[in-house]
């Protein structure tokens, strides 16, 4: 496979070599195939910047990092997706920025992920003068983050759901259907 050029595969394979799971351990061979498949992989991208974010076997290099960060989310990394809604929610290493914390959370949402589900629907939920469309969505995703069992989420609507008018449920419910994971 990595003899090819499969992308994927060079990835998996390196992580195998890293990893030394069931093959003799080649942590130098596998960080360099992770690092040839990075072209286009998402979860390869990702492993890079992250190595660069840390200065983790490779050099530390933040600014490098992040736009390797951003590659990896754009390419379908949720774990990039993911580490930057939460690093663009709290600040670091990005500087706080609502609007795109919320992209990257919606994006990973939308993939099925329960914890970006509920990173969402608790920012539309918190942010101040949010429109009723926000409120709306928030709760929609909330729900399904809360149907794949995350608690917090059922501990937030259990303080909304007595305010929602029959019109805001109604509307919440067909957004939840649009939402919910495929089955």
């Amino acid at each position: 496979m990595s003899s090819q050029k499969y992308a994927p595969g060079m990835y998996f394979y390196g992580k195998v070599l890293e990893e030394g799971n069931s093959v003799a351990a080649g942590a130098d061979e596998g960080s360099r195939l992770i690092r040839e498949s990075a072209g286009k992989n998402g979860p390869a991208i990702y492993e890079i910047a992250e190595a660069r974010l840390e200065g983790n076997r490779l050099d530390k290099d933040p600014e490098k990092g992040m736009d390797l960060m951003r590659d990896a989310a754009r390419h379908g990394s949720r774990s990039a997706q993911q580490f930057l809604g939460q690093a663009y929610e709290k600040g670091a290493p990005t500087g706080a920025d609502a609007e795109k914390s919320r992209h990257y959370f919606r994006i990973c949402a939308k993939g099925g992920d329960s914890l970006c589900q509920f990173r969402l629907g608790k920012s539309l939920l918190e942010e101040s003068g949010r429109s009723e469309r926000d409120y709306v969505q928030a709760i929609a995703w909330l729900h399904v983050a809360a149907n794949q069992g995350m608690a917090g989420a059922k501990e937030l609507l259990s303080h909304e759901d007595a305010h929602l008018t029959p019109s805001q449920i109604a509307d919440a419910r067909k957004l939840m259907m649009q939402r919910a994971p495929p089955k």
